[in-house]
């Protein structure tokens, strides 16, 4: 009964948050029961390819596939570590796995509510965001995938939150938690590993215009916070070292580099060649004194590849990478086709609605329109944090493409709160129109 009680006060108390992940829960909910009304368990674990690197990595951890070491090198540990525990717990079943992953995705929406709050005190703007998230599509259909966006999307957004809420209370155990949060999230998807920069960045921000004594104890804690992320990264790259002469968390990143990026350079070089045969030739395992290649040759190979083709094409490297991360900004889920084939008229038109050739840049305009709006209210600090988180994950989106909407997908953390406080004005502005056509017509 107490429980029940203390429920109610807490709805009553927070509403907005609780709708946002109500939503968000029911959404998801709704998505797994169409999905597994079409597919078995062990279909949805093997839909995508990347998924089977994951199950292969988790089965290693098991010791079942005692020849998947490279899978987890090329993932890093933490996926496979999660889909292990479940399978060692409940079975080879998809089921517990994405109900968690479903939670987490609404709680993450929750959190982005909570984030907006911190930085725009509005709870209109903030339930905007947060319901932004709640219904997006590629949130919604990532959350029901064998795929490790969204427990990294869950884990950085609660560490962005703890780290904003430390700012402004200034105590150690938020920073630390901050930095082992962002670090577990670093061995989800190797990403996060720059997030330090990040972190400093918004510290910086933060301390404009506060008392040099409490300007340095924060950026003490913030620096304290980026060490740590970059101590739980590091240790499973010292295990990469050890075992196969690697200093990386994941192969992933500098792998796409040159299977993506290096091919669309070469590619829009000048060569003869299509682009996906540049990249298969890239991509396919050279032979050495008789041998195939071993896997510290191939990194060696790959960071040489990426270096010769900036030095023999400095503009076009530069060029392609901008518009890689361009074109990863603007385009639109695709993951649903594949999940619910049954409703692949509806999905037509929906992309048909939504954009051109699968990309839209609408939602970018009205990111840039909030971002806008914020300097003209002189709001500098959190247009400049929401700046920089936005930016991080665009920058780092221009070394691949071909993933639809995935690599740009933790993006959503800046462009929810961003697109909210467009929205939120543009209503303001037609409410404005509104009472003033009335006063006319009275």
């Amino acid at each position: 009964m107490k429980i029940l009680t203390r429920t109610i006060e807490y709805i009553k108390i927070h509403p907005f948050p609780v709708a946002v992940f109500l939503t968000a829960l029911a959404l998801r909910i709704i998505y797994l029961l169409l999905m597994f009304g079409y597919f078995h368990s062990d279909a949805v674990l093997n839909l995508f390819p990347d998924s089977q690197v994951y199950l292969r990595a988790a089965r290693f951890i098991l010791g079942v596939n005692v020849a998947a070491d490279e899978d987890i090198l090329m993932v890093g540990p933490g996926y496979p570590l999660y889909l292990a525990a479940f399978f060692k717990i409940f079975g080879y079943n998809a089921w517990p796995i994405l109900i968690v992953q479903i939670i987490a995705s609404g709680f993450a929406s929750v959190f982005l509510y909570n984030i907006s709050m911190i930085l725009m005190e509005n709870k209109k703007i903030s339930l905007i965001a947060g319901m932004l998230s709640a219904v997006s599509l590629t949130s919604i259909s990532l959350s029901v995938s064998i795929m490790t966006e969204t427990l990294f999307f869950f884990m950085t957004l609660l560490a962005i939150y703890i780290f904003l809420k430390g700012l402004k209370i200034n105590r150690w155990s938020y920073f630390i938690v901050t930095g082992v949060c962002i670090g577990a999230a670093s061995l989800i998807r190797s990403v996060g590993i720059f997030f330090p920069v990040v972190i400093i960045v918004i510290a910086l921000i933060h301390t404009i215009g506060l008392p040099g004594a409490e300007k340095k104890a924060v950026l003490i804690r913030s620096l304290a916070a980026a060490l740590i992320i970059i101590t739980v990264a590091l240790s499973w790259s010292v295990r990469n070292l050890a075992k196969h002469d690697i200093f990386t968390v994941s192969e992933t990143g500098v792998l796409a580099a040159r299977n993506y990026l290096c091919a669309r350079v070469t590619h829009r070089a000048g060569s003869d060649l299509k682009l996906v045969e540049i990249r298969d030739a890239m991509a396919e395992p050279r032979i050495i004194d008789g041998r195939e290649e071993t896997l510290s040759q191939r990194h060696d190979h790959a960071v040489t590849t990426i270096i010769d083709t900036f030095k023999e094409h400095p503009g076009i490297f530069i060029t392609t990478f901008i518009y890689n991360a361009w074109e990863n900004i603007g385009f639109q889920s695709t993951i649903h086709t594949l999940q619910l084939p049954r409703f692949w008229r509806e999905a037509k038109i929906y992309s048909r609605l939504t954009s051109s050739e699968g990309k839209s840049y609408l939602v970018f305009y009205l990111t840039l329109l909030g971002f806008l709006f914020l300097l003209y209210d002189k709001r500098v600090r959190p247009a400049l944090i929401l700046a920089s988180i936005y930016l991080y994950f665009a920058f780092l989106s221009g070394f691949t493409f071909w993933q639809g909407s995935r690599i740009f997908f933790p993006g959503q953390i800046a462009w929810t709160i961003l697109v909210g406080i467009t929205l939120y004005n543009a209503a303001i502005g037609m409410n404005k129109i509104w009472l003033h056509f009335v006063k006319k017509a009275r």
